[in-house]
C-alpha cells in the first residue's frame, strides 16, 4: 500500500476558502467542502476565521480614545519585557531572514574583533 503523499497548502489558504464561503453556510458543510478540495479544517476553525471577521477593526471602526499612560516623550518598554531597540532588531531579523541576519552580526563582530 502506497504512503500518502502530503501536499503543501499556501499560506492562508484555509482562511481564505473560509472567508469566500457566504457566511449562511453551516461549519459542517464547509467542512465537508474543504474536505472534497483537500484541505483539513475542522468546525472551530471556521468559527474561529468567521468571528475574527467581525472585529471593530476588521470593520474599520474606531476602538475607544483611551488617554496615553506614562512619562510623555518616552517610550514604554514592550510588554514581553524588551526594549525598543531589541524589539526593532528583532523585527529587522524577521524582515532580512535568520541567514542573512546572521551574516550581518558575523559582518559586526569581525569588525568589532579588529578594532
Amino acid at each position: 500500500m502506497a504512503a500518502k503523499k502530503k501536499t503543501k497548502v499556501a499560506f492562508g489558504a484555509k482562511a481564505a476558502f473560509v472567508r469566500g464561503l457566504p457566511r449562511e453556510t453551516p461549519a459542517k458543510e464547509v467542512v465537508s467542502q474543504a474536505a472534497k478540495k483537500g484541505l483539513k479544517l475542522s468546525e472551530n476553525y471556521v468559527y474561529t476565521i468567521r468571528s475574527a471577521g467581525t472585529s471593530k477593526a476588521a470593520k474599520g471602526k474606531p476602538g475607544p480614545k483611551t488617554a496615553r499612560k506614562g512619562k510623555p516623550g518616552r517610550k514604554a518598554a514592550a510588554s514581553n519585557g524588551m526594549t525598543p531597540p531589541e524589539a526593532q532588531l528583532r523585527a529587522a531579523i524577521a524582515d532580512l531572514g535568520l541567514v542573512r541576519a546572521s551574516e550581518i552580526l558575523e559582518g559586526v563582530k569581525a569588525t568589532i574583533r579588529g578594532r
